[in-house]
């Protein structure tokens, strides 16, 4: 680049560009991070007598960058990601609560959240009504579909907040 073009790439303000110092910082920091962790790991001869204490998982089940072959990117956007489905989640909620359809929230959780996130074991539909008090399977699953809609259309519109680059549509 000569120095004119330079002068014009630093004078104008440009998202794509913005995005990408913002990209290559994160990047850099969560390299220096994981290289940090791993120094801190192999000072084996440092560490307390009595071991150390471990922080429970997140809300959303965690990442252990130290034992995945995930590279810094890969960690980058497995956090984007999470952060963007666990505020969808609590969006919903709150918003299910507000409307005061908490059963629909309820029965949303044990069907279909639960089983992903909590790993826990798959209820029959037959079983959720008996628990919630749902007289039919079509009614509770046409509640189900309704808060589905509901998380579908919230993260949608989380998605459409984002910056664009200008090469975006």
């Amino acid at each position: 680049m000569n120095g004119e073009t330079m002068k014009t790439f630093m004078a104008k303000p440009n998202v794509a560009r913005v995005v990408f110092l913002y990209w290559q910082l994160l990047t850099t920091a969560l390299k220096r991070f994981v290289s940090n962790v791993e120094r801190d790991k192999n000072g084996e001869k440092r560490a307390p007598e009595k071991g150390s204490i471990s922080l429970p998982p997140t809300e959303s089940g965690d990442l252990d960058l130290l034992s995945s072959e995930a590279t810094p990117e890969q960690a980058l956007i497995y956090a984007w990601i999470t952060g963007l489905l666990d505020h969808a989640i609590r969006e919903t909620e709150k918003q299910l609560g507000d409307a005061g359809m908490k059963v629909h929230w309820q029965m949303f959780h044990r069907k279909v959240l639960a089983p992903i996130l909590e790993d826990a074991e798959d209820v029959p539909l037959r079983e959720i009504c008996r628990i919630y008090g749902v007289e039919d399977e079509t009614q509770a699953s046409n509640m189900i579909v309704t808060v589905k809609r509901r998380f579908r259309r919230i993260l949608k519109q989380q998605l459409r907040e984002l910056p664009r680059t200008e090469g975006a549509a």
